[in-house]
Parts: structure tokens; C-alpha cells; sequence
């Protein structure tokens, strides 16, 4: 009984923390151009233009804004993205191990 207690405590602890959290004020995606031996469920089409065409991309992003630790806006427009060290990790192994392959943010 203890342990059910327990286990529901948490449950709806969790559950408290993640109803109050704030949604993102901004969204940041990066997906990688598929591979012949993806699943085709997991796959989107994109039209990249005239550079690229129609672009076969995993639909699931490889990067989201939960790997940014902050964002440097500059009076030019342009922004500097700061990944936090889990975000730095994985872009780094994205970025080796797909070489090639298309990135789109």
C-alpha cells in the first residue's frame, strides 16, 4: 500500500509541475534529411526550393529549444542560439555522424 501511495504521489507531483510550466515562447527544430532505410511512416516531404527540390526529411526533430540554454538577439536581426551542454552533445554528434546529409533548422 505504501508503495502505491508512493507511485501516485509522484504521478501527480509530475503532473503538477508539468501543467504549471510556461510553453516556449519561441519553437526551434532541427531535422536530418532521411536515409533510404528509415521507416516511411516517419518521413515528411519537404520542398527546399530550387536548390534542393522535394527533400525527404525524419519527421521527429533530432534538436528542439529544450537543448538551448539562451538566445543573444543583435540589433542587426541576426541571434546567437547557446545550447546547453546535453544541446552541445547532440549537435555535435549530428553534425559528425551525417555528414552529407541535409540539416534543416
Amino acid at each position: 500500500m505504501k508503495k502505491v501511495f508512493l507511485l501516485l504521489s509522484l504521478c501527480l507531483g509530475a503532473a503538477f509541475l508539468i501543467a504549471g510550466s510556461s510553453k516556449p515562447t519561441f519553437l526551434f527544430r532541427i531535422h536530418l534529411e532521411a536515409r533510404k532505410g528509415d521507416n516511411p511512416n516517419q518521413i515528411v516531404r519537404l520542398d527546399l526550393g530550387q536548390s534542393y527540390g522535394v527533400t525527404a526529411l525524419r519527421e521527429f526533430a533530432e534538436i528542439s529549444e529544450s537543448s538551448l540554454q539562451d538566445i543573444l538577439l543583435r540589433d542587426d536581426g541576426s541571434a546567437f542560439l547557446i545550447f546547453n551542454p546535453g544541446g552541445r552533445t547532440r549537435l555535435e554528434a549530428l553534425t559528425g555522424n551525417n555528414q552529407g546529409r541535409l540539416i534543416c533548422i
